[in-house]
């Protein structure tokens, strides 16, 4: 069995959001779609781990599953790394649709800047896991 750990949460239905992030051509993974147009479409079974150190509540799972999609476009290459920063700012945006207060906006960006780099790099994609 072939596996990868660090998930916490798996889409069971499509979700779709426009992101006005627009490739120079469409991006099409197993589970990931990003249009020309801007349109982000994450397939049903997706699976994400939420807010990486941080408050994972029900404010910040829409937020935290387009964010993590776009950061694994980067990590794949199929995005350029320099749409790190757009990635960011909607999921900021997203938080405050949501609700979520501008000191723990603030908190997130910081956090975002901070240590967000290292997780659209290639060589940080999840290990596979062989099992017995």
């Amino acid at each position: 069995m072939r596996h990868r750990e660090g998930y916490k949460y798996q889409l069971a239905a499509d979700e779709k959001i426009q992101t006005g992030i627009k490739p120079s051509q469409p991006i099409d993974t197993h589970f990931i779609h990003l249009g020309m147009d801007g349109n982000l479409h994450i397939r049903s079974g997706y699976a994400w781990d939420g807010v990486s150190g941080g408050w994972d509540t029900l404010a910040t799972r829409s937020p935290s599953l387009v964010h993590d999609a776009l950061y694994q476009l980067m990590r794949m290459s199929w995005l350029p790394r320099h749409y790190k920063n757009q990635a960011d700012a909607i999921y900021i945006f997203m938080l405050k649709e949501r609700g979520v207060g501008w000191f723990r906006r603030k908190l997130h960006k910081r956090a975002l800047q901070a240590f967000g780099g290292s997780n659209t790099d290639p060589k940080n994609m999840k290990k596979i896991i062989e099992a017995p």
